[in-house]
């Protein structure tokens, strides 16, 4: 995902605990900085899909009992160690 995607933005401002990260500042604070993410980066992406953790867990050598999507946002994997 490019910095400059702010998909999950509602969800970011929505969850953020401002109590574990007061240098965020208060929540307008930290609204306009997650806005200016392209800028400063500090929004967290999660770029994994289906075949990257597959290739991951190949290179770690673990083997996969059962692999899921769940909607457009979850991957559900069962391990084998």
């Amino acid at each position: 995902m490019p910095e400059s995607d702010l998909t999950h933005l509602e969800e970011v401002l929505a969850l953020h605990d401002h109590s574990l990260g007061p240098p965020a500042g208060t929540p307008e604070e930290f609204k306009q900085r997650s806005l200016k993410n392209l800028e400063n980066r500090a929004l967290h992406h999660h770029v994994f899909d289906l075949d990257l953790l597959k290739e991951m867990t190949d290179y770690c050598g673990l083997e996969i009992l059962h692999s899921d999507n769940i909607g457009s946002d979850y991957v559900l994997l069962t391990l084998l160690q």
